[in-house]
């Protein structure tokens, strides 16, 4: 067993940790939803920069006083774009709390009014 880790270890220094886990992780599309409270957004610049299958973080916000499932949504520079609306975010915080990567591709999009941002997303489960 040793030997296996000692051949592990090695690997991830001569290549990098990414190049050795993502060839042994799998997405596994969970489902499509919508940005919830975009207009609360402080920085709606954040936004103009989105498009098709940009990437976005999804982190768990259990101290959040509004709801326990909370699942805020960001840029991969952190910023904050609103949150994975409540009527969805039950299922994907107990995945989460138990361990399970999530995150989130942009799907589309667009400006309703000037502070209102529709934006679909696509959530997805890494799995090994």
């Amino acid at each position: 067993m040793n030997k296996m880790r000692d051949m592990v270890l090695e690997a991830i220094k001569m290549n990098g940790i990414e190049n050795v886990v993502m060839p042994l992780m799998n997405e596994i599309f969970l489902s499509f939803t919508n940005i919830a409270g975009t207009r609360y957004c402080n920085n709606q610049e954040a936004f103009k920069t989105l498009e098709k299958n940009v990437p976005l973080l999804l982190e768990r916000e259990a101290d959040n006083k509004y709801d326990s499932n909370a699942i805020k949504v960001m840029t991969t520079d952190r910023e904050k774009l609103g949150y994975i609306p409540k009527s969805d975010n039950s299922i994907y915080a107990r995945l989460m709390d138990s361990g399970k990567i999530l995150n989130a591709r942009v799907y589309s999009c667009y400006q309703d009014d000037y502070y209102n941002w529709s934006v679909s997303i696509k959530i997805c489960m890494m799995d090994f």
